[in-house]
């Protein structure tokens, strides 16, 4: 009889297949949903590929397929004779702008981590559409915890216009771990971030939000936004952070 984890494997993975994606891209994505909710873990081993197909009914090739796009991504670790873990992707953030947390007394800034959960392409609009430009056909979204201290996680969401940025839509997750973005677009684009603008409100956090948070039973806090301008006060990029309560003074971006 399957474990409690592997019978969530199977209906997570019934649920992409609904979307009529190819089916390693539909495996592919349950088994990143099981990774992001917290249902494996850092070190945790999957199960076995056989067991993968029996629990699915893909083809073994099927699994093998998105078993090795998750592994070239940097997200799973497979080792000969043991098996498929989950690869520790935990990197720290240095030169935080805006999820910039100092402890209780207000003295010591907090270390960041960050964890790329997802990146690609969206036609969705939204906020992030009116301010970069409906010229726009697509936009590149990438989807990150960003832990802070080790203490609680901080769920955040970047896009950027795509006529310029489409190669990070295609960057390995490992690529995308601990990184400054803004350090990105400068290196490899020659864009520089000469401004941003910051909003805040207290409330419920969307549905996208909650599920991200996964076990931690996470539903409100702050949503603050964040509106970045390259030279000329250009529309550069735009982010929504999701903050828990936390006994952790926010500083205001420098």
């Amino acid at each position: 009889m399957p474990g409690t984890e592997d019978a969530l494997l199977a209906t997570m993975f019934d649920q992409q297949a609904l979307l009529q994606a190819p089916k390693y891209v539909a495996l592919r994505a349950a088994i990143m949903r099981m990774i992001e909710h917290r249902h494996w873990q850092t070190g945790d081993k999957l199960p076995p590929e056989q067991e993968m197909t029996r629990l699915t009914g893909v083809s073994l090739g099927t699994v093998q397929k998105a078993l090795g796009t998750l592994a070239a991504d940097g997200v799973l670790k497979r080792e000969q004779g043991r098996g498929t873990f989950v690869a520790s992707t935990e990197m720290q953030l240095h030169d935080p702008w805006h999820l910039r947390f100092v402890s209780g007394d207000g003295d010591e800034q907090l270390p960041v981590y960050s964890k790329a959960l997802s990146r690609g392409l969206t036609q969705d609009r939204g906020p992030w559409s009116a301010f970069l430009g409906e010229a726009e056909t697509e936009y590149v979204c990438v989807r990150r915890l960003i832990d802070i201290n080790h203490e609680f996680a901080c769920y955040n969401v970047f896009y950027l216009g795509a006529n310029l940025f489409r190669p990070i839509a295609k960057m390995p997750l490992t690529d995308l771990h601990g990184r400054n973005f803004k350090q990105i677009l400068a290196e490899r684009f020659g864009v520089e971030t000469r401004h941003v603008q910051q909003r805040l409100r207290a409330g419920r956090f969307d549905r996208e939000a909650i599920e991200a948070f996964g076990k931690k039973g996470v539903t409100k806090g702050l949503v603050l936004d964040v509106f970045g301008y390259a030279h000329n006060r250009r529309p550069l990029y735009y982010q929504r952070n999701y903050i828990p309560s936390t006994e952790h003074w926010l500083t205001p971006v420098r």
